[in-house]
């Protein structure tokens, strides 16, 4: 399930140290971010924990898009909406339920 969230909402589950420096994040034009961030179309969407908020895939992008969001000179804000994908660790249809 997708749902919509804006950056300042983004948290990434690494920190900025573990997650580090990605060049080719740093290289796109705002626009370009945002679609990577969006439509990364190889199966690498952003990936929200429904629980915690936290993104499981996506920190570099989340981290890449906060860095432009506090420069006055991106059209990225902290209320620029972004898509992630929802994922629920604790669902029982994940988990095999014993025969009664």
């Amino acid at each position: 399930m997708k749902k919509v969230v804006k950056v300042k909402d983004l948290k990434p589950i690494h920190s900025a140290q573990t997650s580090g420096q990605r060049p080719y994040l740093e290289k796109l034009n705002d626009d370009e971010l945002l679609e990577a961030a969006n439509n990364p179309g190889n199966g690498q969407d952003m990936i929200m924990n429904r629980k915690t908020g936290k993104l499981l895939n996506g920190n570099g992008r989340a981290y890449e898009l906060k860095k432009r969001a506090a420069s006055a000179n991106s059209k990225i804000t902290e209320d620029t909406e972004i898509t992630v994908e929802l994922y629920d660790p604790y669902d029982d249809d994940l988990f095999v339920k014993p025969d009664k």
